[in-house]
């Protein structure tokens, strides 16, 4: 799976997603839209066509071109796919 966050640099979301992705060790794209009016409009372009409207906020985050959200939506993203673990998940065979 590949993340690609479009976000700003002086953005405490946007850093908090970083690192948030680094932590799960992720391989994800980091393109601030600040630097370059393209990528700003490639963000804008990738999240009315996911939502119908443009973004306010930043980040704007999508995972294998999916819409995510922002950073509050891709934490709780990771909250559910927590697994409670069963004894069966293991094949340990015959004791």
């Amino acid at each position: 799976m590949y993340y690609t966050v479009y976000g700003k640099q002086d953005c405490n979301y946007c850093k908090k997603a970083l690192q948030l992705l680094q932590s799960k060790m992720l391989e994800f794209g980091y393109y601030d839209i600040l630097a370059d009016q393209q990528v700003y409009k490639l963000m804008q372009d990738a999240v009315e066509k996911a939502t119908g409207r443009f973004a306010e906020t930043v980040p704007q985050i999508f995972v294998d071109g999916a819409y995510v959200g922002g950073y509050t939506e891709l934490a709780a993203s990771f909250e559910a796919k927590k697994e409670v673990v069963s004894p069966d998940d293991f094949n340990i065979g015959e004791l």
